[in-house]
């Protein structure tokens, strides 16, 4: 016997959930046998990858990549990657990795996406690399704001992020973010 609305099987759900974006722009999304459809909004907000090196090693980070593939991060293709995100209707973009203060040319990449038309750019960051110098490069290529990764605090930040000393060279690079006047988020 099935379970009466509101119950649950005691062996679980026995529907399927699926969701998919047609060549169309539809969103077409189905749980068992109901299924709709509604018309895809553009993203308002969307990540940008610049690369997926990075200078620690997180538990919990899945994007983190020893190498990467040298095509893949050139400028060019960054700026590829930028361009399609803000034809598919983004209006603020986020700048993530790996780790993307790695990146000699991060300054320049944030210019470009304002000058194509970026409202505002984010970097998503650990804060290690950043001293008043690369902070205020940022600020001055358009950097909105920073999300600051804080997964702990002191040594237990240090734990997860396998990078002794990493701690205080985050919060010595989310105090160069600030110096430089810009907004920072810190996220757990």
């Amino acid at each position: 016997r099935s379970p009466q609305r509101g119950q649950r099987s005691s062996q679980g759900p026995r529907w399927r959930s699926t969701t998919r974006v047609t060549s169309r722009g539809t969103v077409e999304q189905s749980v068992g046998a109901v299924a709709w459809t509604t018309l895809a909004r553009a993203m308002r907000t969307q990540a940008v990858v610049t690369h997926l090196r990075c200078n620690q090693r997180c538990s919990y980070c899945t994007a983190r990549r020893a190498e990467d593939d040298l095509a893949w991060i050139q400028a060019a293709a960054v700026r590829r990657r930028v361009d399609d995100a803000l034809r598919g209707g983004a209006e603020e973009l986020v700048l993530t990795g790996g780790e993307p203060t790695q990146r000699g040319d991060l300054p320049s990449l944030v210019a470009y996406a304002r000058a194509q038309g970026a409202r505002a750019v984010t970097l998503e960051t650990n804060g290690t690399l950043l001293d008043a110098a690369r902070a205020t490069a940022l600020r001055d290529a358009g950097l909105s704001r920073a999300v600051v990764n804080l997964a702990g605090w002191g040594d237990a930040l240090d734990a997860v992020t396998s990078d002794p000393g990493g701690s205080e060279r985050t919060l010595a690079g989310v105090e160069a973010l600030l110096a430089a006047g810009l907004r920072v988020e810190l996220r757990a």
